[in-house]
């Protein structure tokens, strides 16, 4: 009797040791990744679309696919179960839902269930108070049935400024409000004792930069290949499951090769330019207007050629290619630069702003990259993603464009500031080309094109 109550009071001794739950919970993680005879284990991650991994990783492996190959190949734990039970849209009452909830959660019996929630939860119309009871009671209801629950802060987003649709508005409320929404994550962590892992912290310190935010994030909100690898890297942490060694941890995410560094503006002040114009060469200068909405610059015996697309062809003087250098074959990356001018930027017509429609589509490695870019006062949109352009007025500016094919992705200048690092989304068949024009027949074109400069690297 004796060494039996020795033996309560040791384990009871070992218990208080082990410290809080969350120590609890990752020793118990540790425990199981150290014995191989352990019985097979279920992760759920549960979640929005940035748990989903939905639309803007193009391709490359979401957070919870990197997680999935740590721990099932690189650990060696093939029997695990990973489960992704995210989906776009949802918000904390969506996850407490009794039906969804007992589908993607409860009925796979998960021994780990990964929540990452609150982005929707601050544009759904409830409170910050009703995120704080409602992430509270999905901590409850998980450990109730036996999981131990691992927190996640969402990643940090842009801010979009002077949004001018609903859609807009709301990045900009999430923008304003994501700080309140996961300090409320971390205290419920807190309050509950679970693991956290803290994203928001890690590219608030890591990703403070404007350009490396973008070259994490694939669009405004959602992380694109680059951040989920780091939301992984910070899950594996927290876990005691991360390794420099990992291939899953190291691997260049989003197609970037490793050691490739964004390419420097200094090149642009370096370029020997393949392709030069100015509105003095006679093409089209200031009478390319609403006149002329729509048009093809086309690349033809070493000439370039514009074409009025909206009434049929209109001979414009061709402009000569320096070397007869084509966008074919090129050496990424290549270099773009336009000088534009706003013209009466705050006119529209039918309720419609003004805009400015280009593509540069460029052939490399066999692969043809089409950048898109709608331009309008303050903003931009295209397969480039949301960005903002200073507020420009009547005045001219100048964007400039580093475009690397083979890696994806393309660097981005306004008068020579950075406004980001972006995925090309969009890997296109149409033949090698520049568009220029409005984008409609409607909706007149504002802007002029001052000059035009390539350097495609294959002089």
């Amino acid at each position: 009797m004796r060494n039996i109550l020795i033996a309560i009071c040791c384990i009871m001794t070992l218990s208080i040791a082990a410290g809080p739950l969350a120590d609890i919970d990752r020793a118990k993680i540790t425990a199981h990744l150290g014995n191989s005879s352990d019985r097979p284990w279920t992760w759920v991650f549960y979640g929005d679309s940035i748990t989903q991994g939905a639309a803007h990783t193009h391709g490359w492996r979401s957070f919870q696919e990197i997680f999935a190959e740590r721990l099932r190949h690189e650990l060696k734990r093939p029997m695990d179960r990973v489960v992704n039970s995210g989906n776009s849209g949802q918000t904390t009452r969506e996850l407490l839902s009794e039906k969804q909830y007992d589908w993607q959660v409860r009925s796979l019996k998960p021994d780990v269930v990964i929540l990452m929630v609150g982005m929707n939860d601050i544009v759904s119309g409830r409170t910050p108070d009703a995120f704080r009871e409602n992430l509270g009671v999905l901590v409850d209801r998980v450990r109730g049935d036996g999981a131990i629950v691992v927190l996640q802060t969402s990643n940090t987003i842009q801010k979009v400024e002077n949004p001018n649709t609903d859609y807009l508005k709301k990045y900009l409320i999430r923008y304003e409000q994501l700080p309140q929404y996961m300090e409320i994550v971390r205290e419920v962590a807190a309050k509950k004792d679970t693991l956290l892992v803290d994203n928001f912290a890690h590219w608030s310190n890591q990703a403070a930069s404007p350009e490396v935010l973008a070259s994490w994030l694939g669009e405004t909100i959602h992380p694109g290949p680059r951040g989920h690898q780091e939301i992984a890297i910070q899950l594996l942490k927290t876990l005691d499951m991360y390794s420099p060694q990992s291939r899953c941890c190291t691997l260049a995410a989003g197609g970037v090769k490793a050691g490739t560094a964004p390419v420097d503006f200094q090149r642009f002040k370096e370029a020997v330019w393949n392709i030069e114009y100015s509105a003095a060469d006679g093409l089209p200068g200031t009478g390319w207007k609403s006149d002329y909405p729509a048009g093809c610059l086309t690349l033809a015996d070493g000439r370039l050629r514009l074409d009025n697309t909206s009434e049929g062809r209109h001979e414009y003087p061709l402009i000569s290619l320096l070397d007869n250098a084509s966008l074919k074959g090129v050496k990424s990356p290549v270099l773009a630069e336009l000088k534009l001018c706003f013209v009466e930027p705050q006119k529209t017509i039918e309720g419609k702003p003004y805009r400015f429609f280009w593509t540069l589509s460029v052939e490399s490695e066999g692969r043809i990259a089409e950048v898109i870019m709608q331009i309008a006062p303050g903003q931009t949109s295209g397969t480039l993603g949301n960005i903002r352009l200073p507020d420009t007025g009547d005045r001219e500016f100048t964007l400039s464009f580093a475009i690397d094919v083979a890696a994806g992705v393309a660097n981005v200048w306004c008068d020579g500031s950075p406004l980001g690092r972006f995925p090309i989304k969009n890997l296109s068949d149409k033949p090698v080309r520049l568009n220029f024009g409005d984008g409609s027949k409607t909706v007149g074109g504002i802007v002029e094109l001052r000059s035009l400069k390539i350097s495609t690297g294959s002089r």
